[in-house]
């Protein structure tokens, strides 16, 4: 690729229908169809927290080519970055244009004053993969969206008593206040992102915190509830019974819902065994399954 022919710029410096064809163009013939309208990718932007600052747009020969979005949210004391897409149009494929992008938009985080910088992959996108850990990436877990119809099996989730915890209701940056909150979590899965979220926390018997769910519900146009979807459930790794914890957190947000509620994971990690085994007892199907990737720039 002749770098005469190229140019990076701040996506800040294109007009809304260009940032729209980057979008589109960028991911066609995508593992899932990613189209968007004007409004569709305005809310995206707003919504994701993403900074066209620090976003890279490509063009070549002076059209659209490709890009890169980036989110920044101050959490945990530190400055974190999300990849909130990368695309390359079909023409500009194979030719190394995504990781001289994601190069790029890291060098402009790192003047930033990010600490951190971290994205999702879908897990068959060998290519994608690729390019991310050739940019210094590394896969810190695997991920995946697990679906569920229908009514749940008698007496799921199982454990223990579970009237040995009690539970309280709280706001999404409560659960980021406790000391095993997981920071290293994917981005939509964050405190922080679920805006419209909930958060549950489940204490034991001499009142100590032992574990915390986040949530979200959304309801049809009658106002019944039509899903849930759990973004986290986590219990104190240092605790002996967090299976229990685990267990009885999944009970409350999903067990008391009716049959005809569609039950989901957004981006759960798999390596949270207690809760993964509960949902395949109870019969959740993988959606899909991603990658996460983490990378320390400060």
């Amino acid at each position: 690729m002749d770098n005469e022919n190229l140019a990076l710029v701040p996506l800040s410096s294109c007009t809304f229908e260009q940032a729209l064809l980057l979008w589109n163009e960028g991911f066609s013939g995508y593992y899932f169809d990613m189209t968007m309208t004007p409004g569709r990718h305005i809310e995206h932007m707003g919504t994701r927290g993403v900074r066209p600052d620090l976003s890279v747009a490509a063009f070549l020969d002076g059209r659209p080519a490709g890009f890169v979005l980036s989110a920044v949210k101050d959490a945990g004391g530190r400055k974190l970055a999300w990849n909130a897409g990368t695309g390359v149009a079909p023409e500009a494929r194979g030719h190394g244009l995504a990781k001289r992008m994601v190069v790029d938009t890291l060098r402009r985080l790192r003047e930033e004053g990010v600490s951190a910088a971290t994205l999702e992959a879908v897990s068959a996108n060998t290519a994608a993969i690729r390019v991310y850990e050739s940019a210094g990436y590394r896969i810190v877990g695997e991920l995946a969206g697990l679906r569920h119809k229908g009514v749940l099996p008698a007496g799921w989730p199982g454990g223990e008593d579970p009237e040995r915890y009690s539970f309280r209701s709280a706001k999404p940056i409560h659960a980021d206040l406790l000391p095993f909150y997981r920071q290293q979590a994917a981005w939509s899965t964050q405190w922080f992102a679920l805006t419209d979220g909930e958060c549950l926390i489940a204490t034991d018997g001499q009142g100590r915190d032992a574990g915390y769910a986040l949530y979200r519900k959304a309801y049809n146009p009658q106002g019944e509830l039509a899903s849930i979807v759990l973004a986290q459930c986590e219990a104190d790794p240092d605790r002996d019974d967090a299976d229990a914890v685990v267990r009885a957190l999944l009970a409350q947000v999903y067990a008391s819902a009716v049959a005809s509620v569609v039950r989901t994971t957004d981006n759960l990690r798999m390596s949270n065994e207690p809760a993964v085994a509960a949902l395949r007892e109870a019969g959740f199907e993988t959606v899909y399954e991603q990658k996460l990737f983490w990378l320390e720039l400060a």
